[in-house]
């Protein structure tokens, strides 16, 4: 079994920085400009990490490929994110391949 090139948070390792990056953000210390930028970053790494994209997939996301509806009651955002071009195999033509996730409020 290949080792995993990018390693994980096990949970509660992943809970304390969603706590900290959370107070980060909501400092009160902090002056207008900063406290947007901390705000937009942590929506970026919420983001990032429930839909598990890497960095260059969550800075390619623009609205057009964002879309609410729902899943059994539950609000949802489906994004359409797309990933590297690759030569299609039987046409021979550069295609860019298109993921889809669906993110679910609990």
């Amino acid at each position: 079994m290949p080792k995993n090139r990018r390693p994980f948070f096990p949970p509660k390792v992943w809970t304390r920085v969603k706590q900290a990056a959370l107070k980060r953000a909501s400092d009160p210390t902090l002056d207008k400009r900063q406290a947007e930028r901390r705000k937009e970053l942590y929506g970026f790494v919420m983001l990032s990490v429930g839909a598990a994209l890497n960095p260059s997939e969550a800075e390619s996301l623009r609205w057009k490929d964002c879309e609410l509806g729902t899943i059994g009651g539950m609000e949802c955002v489906r994004l359409v994110v797309g990933g590297k071009h690759q030569r299609h195999a039987d046409s021979g033509k550069n295609v860019r391949h298109r993921r889809h996730y669906m993110l679910c409020r609990r």
